[in-house]
């Protein structure tokens, strides 16, 4: 009976005993590794796997497999020619002692080609959309500046207008290239020395403008204990907090948004970006950070994005190597917590 369970299962699997020798394979396996059943068992999970999984992601499936936690290996692994994600679950008996481990393999080759010429499109539509919207805006800001002549008050009114559009289209397009860049896996960070000062410095002057259109205060402060040069990426930390304090000034009407640059350890900094906005509810919380997520409330529809911005800042802040909280309240505003690694210049 269970032998004709495993004949008729799409996905590969394999069931190793305790000592991590494979017992049983099914026949999908054959489709999946290139392998017969019969050349499977016997074998541990290293030698199922021999040079057709790159080291990491070998050793990523080792430890997952020998844990025996029920569970997925959580990202998807160049098998050979395939595209397969691992997941497991312990085998146990009629006393409830585990007897071993049976692991699934499930091909996702198909659908990883159509990740990556998704992302290439989308990366490929982001590039040829940048030109054109650079352009508008660097004729814009001459028209602004009167380079071809003085424009009456109403002119000036509507290049605002054009200006901030064009501005808001980059942006958006900005974020679906970083996000193609991130899924490829194509996405580089440049670390060296900045100025801690220099990098509030500058978000004060770009987003005081926004924060005082709307009649709110934007407040910045680093404390004392914050070395006065850290290293890391400058430009992707000015971008994360762009998007945290624009969408704060987005969502709060009344009241105060505050950037505040912390020492919460010897071996960690942190920015610290609250408001006292519209807050977000408890079950939003859970997928706020998804891509292409937003909250679906009166409040947020009434707002326009991609839903990319907070997707894009968790996935770059996990690249610097930190991470991001978030606490908030429904009417009590939003407080947006990153910590990361200190790294000086002397180090």
């Amino acid at each position: 009976k269970n032998q004709a369970i495993l004949s008729s299962i799409a996905d590969g699997v394999i069931v190793f005993d305790m000592d991590g020798r494979a017992t049983v394979a099914n026949p999908a396996i054959k489709q999946l590794l290139n392998r017969h059943p019969d050349q499977i068992t016997g074998l541990d999970i290293e030698a199922v796997m021999g040079r057709d999984v790159d080291p990491i992601a070998q050793q990523t499936i080792v430890n997952f497999v020998k844990t025996r936690q029920q569970g997925s290996a959580g990202d998807k692994f160049e098998w050979g020619q395939k595209t397969l994600s691992v997941s497991l679950a312990a085998v146990r008996d009629g006393a409830e002692q585990p007897t071993g481990t049976v692991v699934v393999f499930r091909d996702y080759t198909r659908e990883a080609e159509v990740d990556r010429m998704k992302s290439a499109f989308v990366s490929m539509v982001s590039h040829e959309l940048r030109t054109p919207l650079n352009a508008i805006l660097g004729y814009g800001d001459m028209l602004k500046e009167e380079v071809f002549g003085p424009l009456s008050k109403p002119q000036n009114s509507t290049m605002d207008r054009v200006i901030a559009n064009a501005k808001h289209m980059l942006g958006l397009v900005n974020n679906l290239l970083d996000q193609a860049q991130i899924e490829a896996g194509r996405l580089t960070l440049d670390k060296a020395p900045f100025c801690v000062q220099d990098l509030v410095g500058e978000l004060e002057s770009v987003m005081g403008v926004l924060a005082r259109q709307k009649h709110l205060t934007l407040e910045c402060m680093v404390t004392p204990d914050v070395p006065e040069q850290i290293v890391s990426d400058a430009r992707r930390l000015s971008q994360i907090l762009v998007n945290l304090v624009g969408n704060a000034i987005k969502f709060t009407q009344d009241g105060t948004v505050t950037v505040c640059v912390k020492r919460p350890s010897s071996a960690q900094w942190s920015l610290v970006v609250s408001d006292t906005g519209a807050g977000i509810p408890p079950e939003a919380q859970a997928y706020i950070f998804e891509p292409f997520r937003q909250v679906d409330d009166s409040i947020t529809r009434d707002q326009s994005g991609s839903g990319l911005g907070l997707s894009i800042v968790k996935q770059l802040v996990n690249l610097l190597g930190g991470d991001i909280t978030l606490e908030s309240a429904v009417g009590k505003g939003s407080t947006f917590t990153i910590v990361l690694p200190l790294i000086t210049p002397k180090e």
